[in-house]
């Protein structure tokens, strides 16, 4: 996800800016299996990123899942929390 600072117009991604001769495309299958699209040499950045995400889609050890597991249900509790905060100080 790209998070960019509102206040900085300059800093804020168009869709001329995502549309690129070096750009790779994650798509997910309906059963859940990842194919690229990607441009003829992608850049060191779009190898590291690449790595990363196949590491944790194409059959992730048990330890990287049990991590991302814990990492999720985080992030859902405090999704959850935030949200409930969120009612208490409008209501």
């Amino acid at each position: 996800m790209v998070e960019h600072d509102n206040s900085n117009k300059s800093d804020q991604l168009t869709s001329v800016d995502v549309i690129d001769d070096r750009l790779m495309i994650a798509i997910i299958t309906e059963g859940g299996q990842v194919a690229w699209v990607t441009c003829n040499e992608p850049s060191i950045e779009q190898q590291k990123q690449f790595q990363k995400i196949f590491v944790v889609t194409n059959n992730p050890s048990y330890v990287v899942s049990f991590i991302l597991f814990i990492e999720i249900t985080i992030l859902k509790l405090l999704s959850r929390f935030e949200k409930t905060n969120k009612g208490d100080r409008n209501g």
